[in-house]
């Protein structure tokens, strides 16, 4: 019963309207906490697809960075052989030279002078041309 009035009506409409108030709280505060669980969810996302892309591209660089390394090894790899036969190719071909040019020389040498034919009767023991000594 209404103090006011003295009816039954006003007190079941003052009921609807508390009823009411408070199913509207309830559905905004549940409108509300959705919203914000969405929120959450959508800031959430977004902070995985960056690091998701953040590991990406470190994979990337990465991958990249050990390709730049094999290929500056097999480089100097390369460069380090490629030096090392052509010193030891010019280093043959330089002794080879040198040898030959020693053993000309000397052979050469040793054929074109007089005191050759000396050694040769020294070192055999005989004597293969016998000159006459002049008085």
């Amino acid at each position: 019963m209404c103090r006011v009035c003295r009816s039954l009506e006003c007190k079941g409409l003052l009921t609807y309207y508390l009823l009411l108030t408070y199913s509207l709280t309830y559905y905004l505060l549940t409108y509300y906490l959705l919203t914000y669980l969405l929120i959450t969810y959508l800031l959430t996302y977004l902070l995985l697809t960056y690091l998701l892309l953040t590991y990406l591209l470190l994979t990337y660089l990465l991958i990249t960075y050990l390709l730049t390394y094999l290929l500056l090894t097999y480089l100097l790899t390369y460069y380090l052989l490629t030096y090392y036969l052509l010193t030891y190719s010019l280093t043959y071909l330089l002794l080879t030279y040198l040898l030959t040019y020693l053993l000309l020389t000397y052979s050469l040498t040793y054929l074109l002078i007089p005191w050759s034919r000396v050694l040769l009767e020294k070192l055999t023991g005989s004597a293969v041309s016998q000159e006459i000594p002049r008085i």
